[in-house]
């Protein structure tokens, strides 16, 4: 009778079989509730001993700082750990939210040592205030009172000074921002006056802005700017011509300047830039917009002098057609860039691809993308990596770009890559529909990558990129989970000493998880991805609401969802 009843699949159970399982079990259930209010009485204790902990801590909390190890470290430690703090990859801003001013903040000995330390104020990010109608005025934080903007742009001026005054004689990194409304405000002529004083000192200057916010810059001359390194000039997209307009932009033509970013800027060919002395250029010529501001013949002009680049980012309008005269020897003439190493090329046109016109020895990375999938351009690039001892070691591309087979056209001339970026192609201009396909990232690169028979260590034909230890896969993908775990399991293994093991390996599946299961790969891989391994792995999928072009939720209000932000947005 006992064991019919305990058996799960049986039937609803009647009253008297449920008081014999309990009789049956009366032991385990009754500790079972002993367990459970031993564990309500201990919760109890804890919670009364957290919020003891609570009331002495805020009591004494001025006393325990007295004692604490920070209030003990020398000024000079201390500063260093205060300069860490700053952004590593941008400039300061001037939020009471993150270093330097937060420091201000915290105690009369912090704010003293902060105040006094050059290096947190040495570079600043200074945002004009908006003039949208939406922001005519602000508030004052303490006393709730309306300001105008006009008295923002004066504080704020006031605040930059103050700033720059902290920085004592060290070279200066300025970035200076203006959203792109119209009419323009005349609020930049309260800050950029702040400014000038310290060209002398500017070392790193990024304006994003237009033109005519910054007269006052754009007439310095190069002697006014001794130490200045790097300049990035970013006028608005939508501005009209006269505010892309530098002039002669004699500021470009700064003795030191080694680091060139521009976009949409009128006659760059122009600028008095000292081409042989660049060592990083950056030049976008706008290839989504009818004005034109550089000719990818003007550009291959510009490259030839920059002998000494090492990195060059393009985007540009390939439209026009650019031809060499074959050199002595009756092959075609390229522009020699001897110590280029990273190349970002960006085509929109007919003519692809430009990056055959170059000859760069010592290239390391590659980051190609073309506005179309034309065919044509996949042979183009598949042409230059094939160039005599080109040894790409990073390599980022878009699908569409590629016109063809990734794994065939271009992988194979790759044979000493590391690093594999497969994104997206993402950017603001229209998009050259054709008949092409773009290539679809396929279960196939994966077993090129690492096949199922390896090759022994003398014989690697038929591995694509054996020293490949980052892979990162965001468009067209089309691998599937057990796939990716197998390709996995097979870098990892070490059973292949020549195929170097994976160090980061991304995928962004377009499909749903298998069974719901978004975890499904990494607990496939919990032995092999383990901290001792070294591997980063991320494996990301659809938001779980996420509604496809048929999907079956259309119509109904996706107020499902738990997370405030989706309450918020699809309320």
């Amino acid at each position: 009778m006992t064991e019919q009843v305990l058996n799960p699949s049986r039937g609803v159970p009647s009253d008297d079989e449920i008081a014999l399982v309990r009789q049956v079990f009366r032991h385990p259930l009754s500790r079972l509730e002993q367990i459970d209010k031993l564990q309500s009485e201990l919760q109890e204790a804890i919670q009364k001993l957290e919020d003891e902990k609570r009331t002495l801590t805020n009591h004494f909390a001025v006393y325990l700082n007295i004692v604490s190890p920070m209030s003990r470290l020398p000024e000079d430690i201390l500063r260093d750990i205060f300069i860490l703090c700053l952004p590593h990859e941008r400039q300061a801003t001037m939020s009471n939210t993150e270093a330097p001013i937060l420091l201000t903040q915290v105690t009369s000995r912090w704010r003293e040592v902060a105040v006094t330390t050059p290096r947190l104020w040495a570079s600043i990010h200074i945002v004009i205030p908006s003039t949208a109608p939406a922001f005519d005025s602000a508030y004052d934080s303490a006393t709730g009172a309306r300001i105008s903007l006009m008295e923002v742009a004066k504080m704020r001026a006031v605040a930059v000074a103050d700033w720059l005054a902290k920085s004592g004689s060290l070279p200066l990194d300025i970035s200076l921002f203006e959203q792109d409304v119209y009419p323009r405000s005349e609020y930049a002529a309260y800050i950029v006056p702040i400014l000038l004083p310290f060209a002398k000192r500017w070392q790193k200057l990024k304006l994003d802005v237009p033109a005519s916010s910054v007269e006052e810059i754009k007439a310095l001359l190069p002697a006014d700017t001794p130490i200045l390194q790097s300049i990035d000039v970013h006028p608005h997209r939508d501005a009209p011509v006269s505010s892309t307009n530098w002039g002669n932009g004699a500021l470009f033509g700064a003795p030191s300047l080694r680091n060139v970013s521009v976009l949409g800027i009128q006659g760059i060919k122009r600028l008095p830039i000292r081409w042989s002395s660049l060592t990083n250029l950056v030049i976008d010529a706008e290839w989504w917009n009818t004005r034109e501001t550089v000719t990818m013949s003007d550009l291959i002009v510009l490259l030839e002098q920059c002998q000494q680049l090492k990195s060059c980012k393009l985007k540009v309008n390939t439209d026009d057609a650019v031809t060499f005269p074959p050199d002595s020897d009756g092959k075609p003439k390229r522009v020699y860039l001897p110590t280029l190493e990273s190349l970002y090329l960006l085509e929109a046109g007919r003519n692809a691809t430009y990056g055959t016109l170059f000859d760069a020895p010592n290239l390391r990375s590659l980051e190609y993308y073309h506005a179309s999938s034309r065919t044509q351009n996949g042979e183009q690039v598949r042409k230059f990596l094939s160039t005599p001892g080109m040894q790409i070691e990073e390599l980022s591309v878009a699908p569409r770009a590629c016109g063809g087979s990734i794994v065939d056209d271009w992988l194979a001339h790759c044979q000493g890559l590391k690093t594999l970026n497969i994104k997206p192609f993402a950017t603001g201009g229209a998009i050259e529909h054709t008949d092409d396909k773009p290539t679809e990232v396929s279960n196939l690169l994966l077993l090129k990558l690492a096949p199922l028979a390896v090759p022994n260590q003398s014989d690697q034909e038929g591995c694509l990129c054996p020293q490949l230890d980052t892979l990162h896969v965001t468009s067209n993908v089309h691998f599937s989970e057990d796939a990716v775990i197998d390709f996995v399991k097979r870098k990892m293994s070490g059973q292949y000493p020549h195929l170097s093991k994976l160090k980061s390996l991304r995928v962004a599946f377009t499909h749903p998880p298998p069974r719901g299961n978004r975890d499904y790969i990494k607990t496939a891989l919990a032995d092999v991805a383990t901290p001792e391994s070294g591997l980063k792995l991320e494996i990301e999928y659809p938001p779980p609401m996420y509604r496809g072009p048929f999907s079956s939720f259309d119509g109904i209000p996706k107020r499902d969802r738990e997370h405030p932000y989706y309450q918020h947005i699809w309320s």
